[in-house]
């Protein structure tokens, strides 16, 4: 859970990161750090996807993939 927080979180650092660098808050650089921070969060989620798409219920309809579906087919 703490990952998925962290991805949310760099998410919306990333979103609305022009007034972080008007007022100087940001250097130089801080893009690509919070770029490379949700690679790595997202990297170390990879495996877990199947489990957390499952997690929320979703209904095949609206998810359109194949991944979670309630046929547990993620291969189809």
């Amino acid at each position: 859970m703490e990952a998925l927080i962290s991805i949310f979180g760099l998410n919306e650092l990333v979103r609305d990161a022009v007034p972080l660098f008007e007022c100087g808050y940001y250097k130089q650089g801080a893009l690509s750090q919070l770029s490379e921070g949700i690679r790595f969060i997202t990297k170390a989620l990879r495996p877990q996807y199947v489990s957390l798409i499952e997690a929320f219920d979703i209904p095949d309809a609206v998810l359109n993939s194949a991944v979670g579906n309630s046929y547990g087919d993620i291969y189809e």
